[in-house]
């Protein structure tokens, strides 16, 4: 489980193959949405503690795990952190990031 930030700053959760961010916080666990659901109506959800661990997994996803999107995503987030904190020509950042990725998920 790997936590990063949204494009609108929250928190972003990628979990076995899926993204997820928060939709509610409870008493004792937090409870977290897949992505897509309103791009494919899908109502999975996961839950974890206060401090963001110990994930469980709650509703069943209405569509497949996709590690190559889950690494895109990823790379876009390191892309965006590595340009706020240096000032490297952008596309030196693209090109070194990209080539971790496998050529399945820089598709």
């Amino acid at each position: 489980m790997e936590v990063i930030k949204s494009n609108k700053g929250g928190n972003k959760i990628c979990w076995r193959g899926y993204t997820y961010i928060m939709k509610h916080q409870g008493r004792k666990r937090l409870t977290w949405r897949c992505t897509k659901e309103r791009s494919l109506k899908c109502r999975g959800t996961m839950y974890t503690d206060l401090q963001i661990g110990h994930p469980q997994i709650g509703k069943v996803h209405s569509h497949i795990a996709d590690k190559h999107e889950v690494n895109a995503i990823k790379c876009i987030y390191k892309l965006k952190e590595a340009a706020k904190q240096t000032k490297t020509n952008p596309a030196e950042i693209y090109a070194e990031n990209v080539k971790t990725l496998d050529a399945q998920s820089q598709a």
